[in-house]
């Protein structure tokens, strides 16, 4: 009698210990990857799933596949049934989803697709999901008018789904990237070796034309160069001119050249990369034209002499005075060039044409002194150049709301030089920003000079302390409701 009573106990105490059973997922993710037009699938392309997060209802909703330029997909700290390491094919299980770390980390599965490519992941739990699609050399599709540096190398469309619901199916389209490649040669037919090719696009910037470079390559030990990966598009394609060494040399004057021989990017014939395509035979005759040489002296205005000013201290820049010249965007048109403590200086290998030769100074950390004259360049040397350093001007700048101006307190007359002028906006208060922006080529730092200590005095009169010659616009910003 007591052995049975046991043995039942045991039995009974066994019953209450059974594990539940798992609940079973048949939720589903699906889709394919394909070149645009959804003919051709594009195989091994990385699909990332990452969830689920819990659903607040609704049914499956795919929304819209939407770029991420430069995104990089992460699965580090993520356990799950497929794990990264192990990535598949096609179809991917991911009913082992229970072992995420001690973190919280969201679950995250990862996968490849097949041949035509295709990709599944089945088991899903109801929830939300990402989907991140990515392949090395490959692109997501652009709008018109928008610049290949600007390629999505990621694709994410985000899903919900909710039991009972079809299937989530998504589409994908992904662009090969293309190649560009041909030679470099010298003046005299050389090949040249180690010298930097690049791919341009032109972008504008402060309502003005440059040329963004999307891909750079070297050219070899046979003058030969390959740019890879372009997104397809059209290309400016251009040798980068070397900055000249200490010692003279013939290279010092070669300038930048576009194919097929071309110094003014305005006249290029571009360059086309479609989808997968390469273009070959892009050869490039480097011109040696940068041969003039410009020296003079940097003074310090009458009105601005000052014993704290170093010309050595001068910064020299040199811009085409054609707004409409089309300038690398890496192009600041800042020189390596030494000023002497006398002021005098020499500028070697310059292009032809008319320019705006600008020096800017410092008195010290506190103040700026700026000044520019214009040059024309031939084939001749310019010799003589003096340029005129001057500290910038006070501007002063009221705020207007709906035509009414603040009430002033007692001014002083404005000082010999001073610029007062006032700009359509609201009346100031201590959130409210005011900016000068230039308006066309300006002084190198001249936004940051002209705004730099802004103080508003109490009249309400925004005080802009040292203002470098030139023009510019007013910015408003956080100004109050229904304010513009």
């Amino acid at each position: 009698m007591k052995t049975g009573l046991v043995l039942a106990m045991l039995i009974f105490a066994v019953a209450e210990v059974r594990p539940q059973e798992k609940p079973v997922y048949n939720g589903v993710i699906q889709g394919r990857v394909t070149h645009p037009g959804g003919k051709a699938g594009v195989p091994e392309t990385q699909v990332v799933l990452e969830g689920p997060i819990p659903a607040s209802g609704g049914g499956v909703a795919l929304r819209e596949s939407t770029p991420f330029p430069e995104e990089t997909i992460s699965v580090t700290g993520a356990r799950t049934g497929v794990g990264a390491a192990a990535a598949q094919r096609g179809v991917t299980d991911t009913t082992a989803r229970d072992d995420i770390d001690d973190a919280g980390a969201m679950p995250v599965t990862v996968t490849l697709t097949d041949t035509d490519g295709r990709f599944s992941f089945r088991k899903l739990a109801p929830g939300n999901y990402t989907v991140r699609v990515q392949r090395e050399g490959y692109f997501g599709t652009l709008p018109r008018g928008v610049s290949g540096l600007e390629a999505p190398l990621t694709l994410k469309a985000e899903v919900t789904i909710i039991p009972g619901y079809t299937p989530a199916d998504i589409s994908f389209d992904l662009v090969e990237g293309g190649v560009i490649s041909g030679h470099l040669r010298d003046p005299n037919g050389r090949l040249l070796t180690n010298y930097t090719i690049s791919a341009y696009q032109t972008a504008y910037k402060d309502g003005r034309g440059i040329l963004k470079s999307i891909k750079s390559a070297q050219t070899d030990d046979r003058g030969e160069y390959r740019l890879f990966w372009l997104p397809p598009g059209s290309y400016l394609v251009a040798v980068d001119p070397r900055r000249p060494g200490p010692l003279p040399s013939p290279s010092d004057a070669y300038a930048r050249t576009f194919y097929p021989g071309l110094i003014d990017a305005r006249l290029v014939p571009p360059v086309i990369v479609t989808d997968g395509g390469e273009v070959s035979a892009i050869d490039i005759l480097v011109r040696a034209e940068a041969t003039a040489t410009i020296s003079g002296r940097v003074l310090a205005a009458p009105e601005s002499s000052s014993e704290s000013l170093s010309p050595a201290s001068s910064q020299l820049t040199l811009v085409p005075r054609d707004v409409n010249a089309l300038l690398a965007s890496g192009d600041s048109g800042n020189l390596n060039v030494k000023v002497n403590r006398l002021g005098r200086f020499e500028i070697r290998n310059v292009l032809p044409g008319s320019y705006d030769l600008i020096a800017s100074a410092a008195e010290g950390a506190a103040r700026g002194f700026w000044g520019r004259t214009r040059v024309d360049v031939g084939t001749v040397n310019l010799d003589d150049v003096t340029i005129e350093v001057r500290p910038g001007v006070e501007l002063r700048a009221r705020l207007r709301i709906d035509g009414k101006e603040m009430t002033r307190t007692t001014e002083p007359a404005p000082a010999p030089g001073v610029s007062d002028v006032a700009a359509p906006a609201s009346p100031p208060a201590p959130d409210i920003q005011l900016s000068l922006q230039p308006a066309g080529a300006a002084m190198p730092g001249a936004d940051r000079a002209a705004n730099a200590n802004v103080t508003v005095d109490p009249s309400g009169m925004f005080v802009f302390p040292s203002v470098p010659e030139g023009r510019y616009r007013f910015l408003a910003a956080d100004l109050p409701p229904n304010a513009y």
